[in-house]
């Protein structure tokens, strides 16, 4: 039985060295076993991790989501095959690694033997495309498609817990004739002005999206989304008051952000009118 037990470690011990991959042998907790890999990952040498917690190494928000899956794994539980977390490395800051593994003996007690794999990259392009698919480049605010998922979620939440849910639609009227007075380059300067006047706006139960809109008319349609018991007429003077205060940004474009915030402004008794129209609606 011995023979044997050192025969299995003996070819552990070769397929770590051998792989393309990192590879780990974790008992009571602890790291036995690391091939080259696993250290250039965290930037660590071998007498770094031999005889080291593993959860040191692991990120905060991860401690819970790999331990309980190396219980588990101990355990005999089925766990997901492989997955994700977030490390902290020695000099490549916070990476993103991708773990499976296998119950094994090693020196005839139970242990874990794991392939790591750094997907730090992979994870970097989806959140990219994440971002380009669900937030509006222009005003960094979230999209069409997030806010309907924001919805959706807020919706279902707000018939759980019997809160109201209020949902105000903000259209910049004559937004074209800003274009056409002082050039797209200040209309973009405008929407993301007023983004950043609706951003500060919202608090943790509250979002705030840009929908697009027609080019030939306004080009700024945005949802405001709130889950709470307020009044939303204190929405109205926020929001009329904001071409006044997001106006006053760098002195050296001070007036000529104002002159175009003004075309906007100009319209904003118009839709004090549709939020007091909504509110009486409620």
């Amino acid at each position: 039985l011995e023979a044997r037990l050192q025969d299995s470690e003996r070819r552990y011990l070769e397929l770590g060295e051998t792989a393309s991959e990192g590879i780990a042998v974790v008992q009571d907790g602890c790291f036995q076993f690391v091939n080259r890999h696993l250290c250039d990952f965290v930037g660590m040498t071998e007498a770094d991790l031999l005889g080291r917690p593993f959860l040191e190494l692991i990120h905060e928000d991860d401690h819970e989501l790999v331990f309980s899956n190396h219980r588990k794994r101990l355990a005999g539980v089925p766990i997901p095959t492989r997955y994700e977390y977030r490390v902290k490395t020695r000099t490549r800051g916070v990476r993103w690694l991708e773990m499976g593994g296998a119950l094994i003996d090693w020196h005839g007690r139970p242990a874990t033997i794991n392939t790591i794999n750094d997907v730090t990259v992979r994870k970097e392009l989806e959140a990219q495309v994440r971002q380009l698919a669900f937030v509006d480049a222009l005003t960094g605010l979230p999209n069409r498609r997030m806010f309907a998922e924001l919805g959706n979620k807020y919706l279902h939440l707000a018939q759980r817990q019997a809160t109201p849910l209020s949902v105000v639609m903000l259209d910049l009227d004559y937004f074209k004739q800003v274009n056409d007075r002082f050039g797209h380059l200040m209309g973009n300067k405008v929407l993301r002005v007023v983004a950043d006047g609706l951003r500060e706006q919202c608090h943790a139960d509250e979002y705030v999206a840009r929908m697009g809109g027609d080019p030939e008319s306004t080009e700024a349609m945005w949802l405001y989304l709130r889950l709470s018991t307020g009044d939303l007429g204190e929405l109205t003077s926020s929001f009329t008051e904001l071409g006044k205060k997001r106006s006053r940004t760098k002195q050296a474009e001070q007036q000529e952000t104002e002159r175009a915030m003004a075309v906007i402004a100009r319209h904003f008794p118009e839709l004090e009118k549709a939020l007091n129209d909504l509110k009486r609606a409620k």
